[in-house]
């Protein structure tokens, strides 16, 4: 802030005045912050997420060797950290039972 003051004696008062209000705008402290509505930050939350578990995916998929199929990725998804739990895996072998043997994302 730049403020302007008088080295006149008439102008005492004046100069005295704006000082002061000068280090009190000094001490104001600015914070800034998202305008974000609550269903938007869950929504980029969820989409960051996504992003996460993709790219976890994309990895057990490599480390696996290319298969397809989580029944086949599950020991490379359990070894990045993702538990897929058996009943996980024996209601995505049921699916795949009723939709004639074929694999998940064709």
């Amino acid at each position: 802030m730049i403020c302007a003051i008088s080295p006149a004696a008439s102008n005492y008062e004046e100069s005295l005045s704006t000082l002061r209000y000068a280090d009190r705008a000094k001490k104001i402290v600015n914070k800034a912050t998202i305008n974000e509505s609550a269903q938007d930050k869950v929504i980029r939350e969820l989409r960051e997420e996504n992003e996460g578990l993709k790219k976890l995916l994309q990895e057990a998929m490599a480390a696996s060797g290319g298969a397809r199929d989580l029944a086949d990725m599950a020991p490379a998804l359990n070894d990045a950290g993702i538990d897929m739990g058996d009943d996980f895996l024996s209601a995505q072998m049921m699916s795949n039972s009723e939709l004639g043997g074929s694999e998940v994302g064709e």
